[in-house]
């Protein structure tokens, strides 16, 4: 302390002045002017980080101030000017992790209303809690770098621990990411009919943070870890559109004609209630198989959950037309020559 005059003490409460001084404009400043700018946007976030950034912004330039009016002073130990540039990195760190904090629960929330999944209110916490975590880790390095403490153990220790946990939970956060693509993806959303490769069909009911469930039309639970189901293909029933188109296939004797028999069906189809005018509904002649000429009856429905009704329904009309027309339908024969 020798060799302070009174000038130096003098300019170093000036600085500190000028500083408090500034502090308190950059709260009015923000009040005033970013306040209502935020007010104009559409999102909430902005106001909500400009209110929780006013006090650690103040308290920043503080410290800031204290930092600089130590220079006047010619303190030779640096011991005081660590601890200030320590409490201003702590500072800057709690309005990284409030900020952050915000940014990760507008965003769930904005996602949380465009899917029915759980899989956003389990896995927000768990973002939240790992960007703290690794925030207050940088924090916690750059004060020891302030130290002068050789911080190369403690990155290696952090490396191989990081490896480990990596190795250990590697299923899970393959579950975890394979969740969070399917939902940013919007490959499938809860209410969706879908078809497993295994075959297996049935109503997305939830999709989680580790995996999916599926109800069957057995009324069956099936679960499937997310991983799994992301690296899969997958037949979407819901997407693009809810319709469906229903394909009916038939046979009738060689001795029919086909010009009655497409006319025929065709007008059954047509007559049936809940079925699509556009597509048109089809009566194809498709091919001649063995024993029999093979047709193709063709129409759409509006939603896939009329699928299975509107096809039993078609069957019987079909069956019942082609006898109400005497039009044979083969079965399976064969005819044996014998020469003498």
């Amino acid at each position: 302390m020798e060799g302070i005059s009174l000038i130096n003490i003098i300019e170093s409460l000036a600085i500190i002045i000028i500083f408090i001084i500034g502090g308190k404009l950059i709260t009015i400043i923000s009040q005033k002017y970013f306040k209502k700018w935020a007010e104009k946007t559409e999102t909430k976030l902005d106001d909500i980080i400009i209110d929780k950034a006013k006090p650690p912004l103040t308290y920043v330039v503080w410290f800031l101030g204290i930092k600089i009016a130590l220079n006047p002073l010619n303190i030779e130990s640096g011991t005081l000017d660590k601890i200030v540039n320590s409490v201003i990195v702590a500072i800057v760190i709690y309005l990284a992790i409030t900020v952050a904090n915000i940014v990760v629960v507008g965003f769930f929330e904005k996602l949380a209303a465009k899917t029915e999944s759980t899989l956003d209110d389990a896995l927000m916490p768990i973002i939240s809690k790992s960007i703290n975590v690794g925030i207050i880790l940088i924090g916690f390095i750059w004060i020891l770098g302030i130290w002068s403490i050789d911080i190369s153990p403690i990155l290696a220790s952090i490396g191989i621990a990081g490896l480990a946990i990596g190795l250990a939970v590697k299923d899970s956060l393959a579950n975890i990411f394979g969740g969070i693509s399917l939902i940013l993806d919007k490959s499938i959303k809860v209410g969706d009919k879908i078809k497993l490769e295994d075959g297996q069909v049935g109503i997305v009911v939830d999709v989680g943070l580790r995996s999916t469930k599926m109800r069957t039309f057995d009324n069956e639970l099936i679960i499937i870890p997310n991983g799994k189901l992301a690296n899969s293909k997958i037949q979407n029933y819901s997407q693009p559109d809810l319709s469906a188109r229903i394909v009916i296939d038939f046979g009738v004797d060689y001795s029919s004609d086909v010009g009655k028999v497409r006319k025929v069906i065709y007008d059954v189809l047509k007559g049936m209630d809940g079925i699509m005018e556009d597509p048109p509904v089809e009566v194809l002649f498709v091919s001649m198989e063995d024993f029999y000429l093979k047709f193709s009856a063709r129409f759409w429905v509006a939603n896939y959950n009329d699928v299975w009704p509107k096809k039993l329904e078609a069957v019987d009309r079909i069956f019942k037309a082609l006898k109400e027309n005497n039009i044979s339908i083969p079965f399976p024969t064969q005819e044996i020559i014998l020469k003498k």
